[in-house]
């Protein structure tokens, strides 16, 4: 079972990658190329289901041989390092689409850590048949999950909610707020303005809002003071 999702969340993963390489609510609000995109897709997701199954049924237990040193793994590494390709080739065209500096920086680490994850399967796969036949398979698992694990922790640092205003090209009323003067305070960008200036103005004018609409006045009163008497009143 735990291969099952392992398979699923590689392809759902390799999906949102190849979404955000072509720019999909980043720099355009339509997703261009979805029939070639989501071919590519669906080619992967088989030949990882088809080298699950051969693992499973056709793979001899006897034998010193590991997931990597299989006929199909060699056609999901080669599929994967296609795919690299095309995730680069697209993600430089929607680089060059872009003219913000902000979602610009947001392309180049995106990539730059994307490349990693893409490139460590193949070089695990050169160096597993070095490893010790008894260690091999705890250490492969190990070192998969370990780079799966901090490459999303890369990619939640990077589109953690907050710079979704600065980072995506979402429209304003698909995001509610309480306080829309902030929203709109922090859609007027420019050039000279870093993003911990941006946040610094959002909040100031929440925090104006919040005193404007009287939200201080609503809280519940235990003392009712006279400014003009010694004493004061218990209500």
């Amino acid at each position: 079972m735990g291969n099952v999702i392992d398979v699923c969340t590689q392809s759902a993963m390799m999906l949102e990658l190849l979404y955000i390489a072509k720019g999909w609510t980043v720099t355009s609000k339509q997703l261009q190329g979805k029939f070639l995109l989501h071919a590519i897709w669906a080619a992967y997701t088989v030949v990882n289901i088809v080298l699950y199954i051969f693992m499973l049924l056709a793979a001899d237990p006897i034998r010193d041989l590991d997931e990597w040193q299989t006929t199909p793994s060699y056609f999901v590494l080669v599929f994967r390092c296609a795919i690299m390709f095309y995730f680069l080739y697209e993600l430089q065209n929607s680089f060059a689409r872009e003219d913000s500096d902000y979602k610009r920086k947001l392309y180049t680490k995106f990539g730059a850590a994307c490349l990693v994850w893409f490139i460590y399967l193949p070089i695990l796969a050169l160096v597993s048949p070095k490893i010790a036949a008894l260690w091999r398979f705890k250490c492969l698992l190990s070192i998969q999950l370990g780079a799966d694990f901090i490459f999303v922790s890369i990619l939640v640092h990077l589109f953690w909610p907050g710079g979704e205003v600065i980072y995506f090209d979402i429209p304003k009323r698909s995001r509610p707020s309480a306080t829309p003067d902030a929203d709109r305070a922090v859609l007027v960008l420019d050039d000279e303005s870093s993003e911990d200036e941006l946040f610094e103005r959002q909040a100031s004018v929440r925090l104006k809002s919040t005193h404007s609409n009287g939200v201080s006045d609503n809280r519940p009163s235990y003392f009712s003071i006279d400014p003009q008497s010694d004493e004061n009143t218990c209500l």
